[in-house]
């Protein structure tokens, strides 16, 4: 499922906000301890050198409590021994601070170097003891809840900015879409360009001038295309006319009984043209007017594509099993019927010139199936299967198609419009 537009632009800038709350936090708690710690070791060397000088003087350690924030040792024997457990004299590096983390108590031991005289020195040892349950006491609001703050205030942020942007983006987008689904309108006259002012933005705009441009591009080749039909049609109806009134004539006249079965192929060949010119007439226009309906009997109406089909195709060895009851009728205007199964046919003789076609039917469906082989599958079943389908649609026909092992099955399903009697 498609996600809406505003729904994506305010996961995104949250995901984000949250993303860079996240690394926001983790470098403003790491530049904290670090602050933390280089404070620490500056205010430890500047105790040292005071203490060292007291030492100097008179010889004595100010403080050497080890319960007080601050104490100071002479010599690593000196220190508790709780200390010299946590903090092995090999690993203390003089005039740099070590720091120890146990519950919530932190210890800094910072080791300084004291020169007694010019043959002896000794070690003056800082110690710094912090209670985190101390700084619990103090006012102000500890780092952790301050992080948290200021995330929760990120998000708060982010959802109040991404609301005002996906409102900015989405209106105009909404407009931009109310106006494309007027196109939808039956009446090509009514459909207008899209106001500019309530698009907003210069790319709605763009799109909507595009679609515009391009619909009255398609406009325009679709009112050439009925133009074109209807003056093909006038000028096919033309000879055709002239041509049924010559057979009408014919009919009249004393004709060898040779010459009678070439007659009704022109006949039959001029009846399918105009059949044909009818189907496409009547596929193009834009009102879909009510069809004359008759019966139709199937059998009489495959034989005779067949037949006509085989002068078609004159050197094709197909094989055609047409398994239809000869008294199965169906009601259908006979221009639909004659176009849509013949060109099933004739696509199926042209793509198996020796195979076999299996064709069967009834009141429901009719069904046609042919083998064909690559060479014949490359070449397509192109503008015969286009129209079939065209009527169908048009129909509301059901037509289906398969290509399966080498097999194509083409089938259509009659509405019940088409009812057997």
């Amino acid at each position: 499922m498609k996600t809406a537009l505003r729904f994506h632009i305010r996961k995104q800038i949250i995901l984000w906000s949250c993303i860079v709350a996240l690394v926001y936090s983790a470098i403003a708690s790491t530049i904290y301890l670090w602050g933390i710690d280089d404070s620490t070791e500056y205010y430890m060397l500047k105790e040292a050198k005071r203490e060292s000088l007291k030492i100097a003087a008179g010889g004595y350690v100010a403080n050497n409590s080890a319960t007080d924030f601050s104490a100071y040792y002479l010599g690593y024997s000196s220190l508790p021994s709780i200390i010299q457990d946590e903090f092995p004299e090999a690993i203390l590096v003089p005039n740099q601070s070590t720091f120890y983390e146990n519950n919530q108590v932190s210890i800094y031991v910072l080791p300084y170097r004291i020169n007694l005289s010019t043959t002896s020195s000794t070690v003056l040892y800082v110690v710094h003891r912090y209670d985190k349950y101390d700084d619990d006491l103090q006012p102000g609001m500890p780092l952790p809840e301050l992080l948290i703050m200021l995330i929760m205030g990120t998000l708060l942020v982010a959802y109040i900015a991404s609301s005002l942007l996906v409102s900015s983006i989405t209106k105009p987008l909404f407009s931009l879409l109310d106006w494309a689904r007027s196109l939808e309108s039956e009446d090509p006259t009514k459909i207008q360009q899209a106001d500019a002012n309530t698009l907003r933005f210069s790319e709605f705009s763009d799109i909507s001038e595009q679609l515009y441009l391009s619909i009255q591009q398609v406009m325009e080749t679709a009112e050439r295309e009925k133009q074109f039909l209807n003056a093909t049609s006038h000028e096919i109806r033309t000879p055709l006319s002239v041509i049924f009134a010559a057979l009408d004539i014919l009919d009249r006249k004393d004709i060898p009984d040779a010459i009678q079965p070439k007659l009704m192929k022109i006949r039959r060949s001029s009846t399918k043209i105009q059949n044909l010119t009818e189907s496409l007439l009547w596929l193009w226009r834009d009102e879909n007017l009510p069809l004359d309906l008759s019966s139709q009997r199937l059998h009489t109406t495959v034989q005779d594509i067949i037949s006509d089909s085989r002068l078609i195709y004159p050197n094709s060895n197909t094989e055609i099993h047409c398994d239809l009851d000869a008294s199965l009728q169906i009601i259908e205007n006979q221009p639909l019927l004659e176009v849509a199964i013949g060109n099933l046919i004739r696509n199926a003789i042209a793509y198996s010139p020796n195979g076999i076609i299996h064709i069967t039917g009834n009141t429901q469906n009719f069904s046609i199936k042919n083998n064909y082989t690559d060479a014949s599958r490359d070449s397509g079943f192109n503008i015969g299967l286009y129209i079939v389908k065209s009527i169908a649609n048009k129909q509301q026909w059901g037509f289906s198609t398969c290509c399966d092992n080498n097999t194509f099955t083409a089938r259509i399903s009659w509405t019940n419009d088409a009812q057997g009697v």
